[in-house]
């Protein structure tokens, strides 16, 4: 008898504010948001929670390869990194062990989704935009 690991478990992962480790980065392609027949660079971002807590689950997101601060891969660098890279080239694996702060909500299929502008840096305050985005109720 074969034992897998089911992949199709869903995490159960929390809708709060979480500290999160990056596990792996992958390089990949896949459908454009607003045209699903075109390809697109995507990245695949493997991250664990480290809230304490919580349970140590992971999970994976995906998302741009953007650097900008408004992106959200652009926004976990700045957390992890303190500024976002200016050179031609960025090495991915320089993140591999960051922590940094994100709100987490969840897919309509139930599966763990970062909030897009609320990254921050491991360590320190939540923004007032960041309050602004989940609202006064959330625990901080």
């Amino acid at each position: 008898m074969a034992v897998i690991a089911n992949t199709a478990m869903i995490p159960q992962i929390s809708a709060d504010f979480h500290l999160l480790e990056v596990e792996s980065v992958e390089a990949t392609q896949g459908p454009k948001f607003n045209d699903p027949d075109t390809l697109e660079d995507r990245l695949r971002v493997q991250l664990r929670v480290r809230t304490q807590g919580e349970s140590d689950d992971s999970f994976h997101v995906w998302m741009s390869p953007k650097l900008s601060e408004q992106a959200t891969f652009g926004a976990i660098v700045k957390a992890i990194l303190g500024s976002t890279p200016t050179e031609a080239e960025f090495d991915t694996d320089s993140l591999i062990g960051g922590r940094f702060r994100s709100m987490t909500s969840h897919n309509d299929k139930g599966w763990p989704k970062l909030v897009a502008g609320t990254a921050a840096p491991a360590k320190g305050a939540v923004t007032s935009k960041q309050r602004e985005l989940v609202g006064a109720e959330a625990p901080f």
